[in-house]
């Protein structure tokens, strides 16, 4: 249940219209049902899970506060079990770093983005950050890809990645420019740049735009925190992006973080601030999926690969709001079964 401490919060932030004026957010779906606990993370050791990604083998990789991966077998998942220690980022700085997106490769390489924030919570300002991407081969040895943003001097927030093997690259959100980077033989560039990526300038909330990224049958898809919206991104046979368009834009979707897609087209969000789990229709309708209860601050979604995982959703519960406003954070995993089997990363 959400806590008085990190409910003050929302509400200090301006948020409480967002909070009181969702028609049913409060009920959860009969489809959907409630998100029921799966894993609990120490947070005392650092331990916030910020996101969350399957190999074809149905083992979760987790990313955490700590500059960890945890990688979970699907036994694990099943007995609630705490994982194992897959890799930690060189040189990460508990406090200072965020591991943020991550991302699986079908030969079982994993990619995480690694970014250097600094928040002011009481002004709500997010200063330039500096990040990188790293891989971490199957045998665990880890390399930095590439820094990010390109040039040192711009501004930026590196926040989640997908890898397109048909392109030999990674694109990766950032959320403070308002873009999506390309990445490529160790290289840079802008792959995107568009309003409809930006942060909302008067969001009572911190500046936060293009955020969750995944990758559909026919273009990519992406959410913006501060927007309270979700952008399709067409794809041209090159790899380059076309137009994008407005999927959905709606209160319901204020603070929306992570998503997954299904193979009906479906767009599942994570929606950070309202601890909420909501589903956008390939048509734009939105659905409140799930709500309060066995959330905490939840900021990536990700569907099971094993084969009686495949329409189960599994959501972080990153719980930073508790974390930093001092209260008693919850973080973990949870699960919520939606019936709908889930796109596979590598699609």
């Amino acid at each position: 249940m959400t806590t008085p401490t990190r409910r003050a919060f929302i509400y200090g932030i301006g948020t409480a219209t967002v909070l009181t004026s969702v028609p049913g957010a409060a009920a959860a779906s009969a489809e959907g049902g409630s998100v029921r606990p799966v894993v609990a993370f120490d947070p005392a050791a650092g331990e916030l899970p910020e996101s969350i990604a399957f190999d074809g083998d149905g083992n979760a990789y987790v990313t955490l506060g700590t500059g960890e991966i945890r990688r979970f077998s699907p036994r694990d998942l099943r007995l609630g079990c705490p994982g194992e220690a897959f890799a930690t980022v060189p040189e990460f700085e508990p406090g200072v770093d965020l591991l943020l997106g991550v991302t699986v490769a079908r030969d079982g390489t994993v990619y995480a983005v690694r970014t250097t924030a600094t928040i002011d919570l009481e002004a709500l300002t997010l200063a330039p950050s500096a990040g990188a991407v790293w891989r971490f081969a199957p045998d665990r040895t880890a390399d930095r890809v590439v820094d990010l943003p390109a040039d040192p001097d711009e501004e930026g927030f590196p926040n989640d990645l997908l890898y397109r093997a048909d392109h030999g690259d990674h694109l990766v959100t950032d959320s403070l420019r308002g873009a999506i980077w390309r990445v490529a033989d160790g290289e840079a560039s802008v792959w995107l740049a568009d309003p409809l990526l930006e942060p909302d300038p008067d969001a009572p909330f911190l500046p936060i735009g293009v955020n969750g990224i995944a990758r559909g049958a026919d273009g990519i898809t992406v959410a913006n925190t501060t927007a309270a919206s979700v952008v399709h991104v067409p794809v041209e046979p090159d790899g380059s992006a076309g137009a994008p368009d407005l999927l959905a834009r709606d209160e319901r979707l204020f603070g929306a973080d992570g998503i997954a897609l299904d193979a009906e087209g479906n767009v599942y969000v994570a929606v950070a601030v309202t601890e909420a789990i909501a589903r956008v229709s390939p048509d734009g309708a939105v659905e409140v999926l799930a709500e309060g209860e066995g959330l905490a601050y939840p900021s990536a979604v990700a569907f099971g690969t094993a084969p009686d995982r495949r329409c189960t959703l599994f959501v972080t519960n990153f719980d930073a709001v508790e974390a930093l406003t001092e209260g008693t954070p919850e973080p973990g995993l949870g699960a919520l079964d939606v019936r709908v089997p889930g796109r596979l990363l590598w699609e």
